[in-house]
């Protein structure tokens, strides 16, 4: 399978990372693949979650605020794109 890599270098993502640590290191090589194509992911994750991104990451949001600020939080950075991780 290949990949068009034509107009996404451009883009900015925001991806929600599953909150179970399990779960969040079998989405490390999708992210990773976001992060080449992209280079701009915005990491939504609990805190302790982190520091697995580290190095993948342009920027991270905390998953556990309450809702409102984490609508402020999303519209602050104008993702292109959202992309969710689920448990």
């Amino acid at each position: 399978m290949t990949i068009e890599r034509s107009g996404i270098g451009d883009r900015h993502f925001l991806v929600r990372t599953p909150n179970w640590l399990g779960d969040a290191v079998m989405s490390l090589p999708a992210v990773r693949a976001i992060k080449e194509r992209t280079g701009r992911p915005t990491i939504m994750a609990p805190r302790f979650l982190w520091d697995l991104y580290e190095g993948i990451a342009d920027d991270t949001v905390d998953a556990r605020l309450p809702l409102r600020e984490a609508i402020a939080a999303i519209k602050q950075r104008m993702p292109d794109t959202v992309i969710l991780f689920q448990n």
